[in-house]
């Protein structure tokens, strides 16, 4: 535990006092801010247009789903942010070798690792308490009545697990290559293609189910899914975004379901999990040099830093 408490000082110390981190920060703060001030317009807008008296149950739905379309604008810029930020995690000191001078040292493998998905976990965690501390100030100065605290709260627990998953992909990812422009190809390519295949996942099994009970419909289909499908679809965080619908019960015949909020959780917390130990296990791949080597390579590393601060 020592050992780990050391590790999660020196990167939380690296994190904050990197001038990009208090960039990024304020850049996700701008948009958060931006994305409170659109949904409350668009909730403004959708209760001046009733014609007539809005009862007090559709003013609250119409709260609820302005919570989840600013959640939805959020999650579509944060997991590209937290993807790469988490792709960068290892692959800096990767390539300046000074992963493997660490290494030298006898350190334990998994604490290094597990010290960066605690830091990136703490990332994720400020950039969603963020999102809706904004959404509660801009609704507040709109002079907007706001959802109860616990509804709020209860509403961020699946985009938290959203970006946690993209952040333990990123974190493996970072584990593959040394070199910056591979890990954001890697990352980016990966993005895309779980966009494009988990749709396609959605139609086929739609149309498989549809085989087997031609009396299906599309808001019904969802319980005879396989599980083959089923682990197919889920293996994409973004899969995660029907929880937040049902978190916040929201009556949607358009919101297709495949798992329950629990049935959600779980399928999060597996993928979470699976991700992080596939990329302990590739990192685990990382050779521990020998003495000699050691003195070479901290050479290496001692000649870089000197160089840098040369053309500083």
């Amino acid at each position: 535990m020592n050992e780990l408490m050391v590790h999660v000082r020196k990167d939380l110390r690296t994190q904050f006092s990197d001038s990009v981190f208090l960039l990024l920060v304020t850049a996700l703060v701008m948009i958060s801010v931006l994305m409170a001030f659109q949904s409350s317009i668009s909730y403004l807008g959708s209760i001046h247009n009733q014609q007539f008296v809005v009862a007090d149950l559709s003013v609250d739905m119409a709260r609820r789903q302005s919570l989840s379309d600013f959640w939805g604008g959020i999650l579509s810029i944060f997991t590209i942010v937290i993807l790469l930020v988490s792709s960068f995690s290892l692959t800096g000191e990767k390539e300046t070798g000074m992963t493997r001078f660490v290494l030298t040292y006898r350190t334990s493998k998994f604490m290094i690792y597990l010290s960066r998905f605690i830091v990136l976990s703490l990332f994720v965690l400020l950039s969603c308490l963020i999102s809706l501390l904004t959404f509660f100030i801009v609704f507040s100065i709109m002079d907007v009545s706001v959802l109860g605290v616990e509804v709020l709260l209860a509403s961020m627990v699946f985009p938290l697990l959203i970006l946690l998953a993209f952040g333990a992909f990123g974190l493996l990812v970072s584990t593959l290559s040394s070199k910056k422009s591979a890990v954001i190809s890697i990352a980016l390519i990966a993005f895309v293609l779980g966009s494009i295949i988990v749709p396609s996942l959605q139609t086929a099994a739609y149309e498989d189910v549809y085989r087997h009970h031609p009396g299906v419909t599309s808001s019904n289909y969802t319980q005879y899914v396989s599980f083959e499908y089923i682990v197919g679809i889920f293996s994409y965080p973004m899969s995660l975004r029907e929880g937040i619908s049902q978190t916040l019960q929201l009556d949607n015949s358009m919101q297709v379901h495949f798992l329950s909020v629990e049935g959600d959780l779980i399928a999060g917390g597996i993928l979470v999990l699976a991700l992080f130990f596939l990329g302990f296990a590739m990192f685990n791949r990382e050779r521990m040099e020998g003495p000699s080597a050691m003195k070479k390579l901290s050479l290496k590393v001692g000649a870089k830093l000197a160089g840098r601060r040369k053309k500083k």
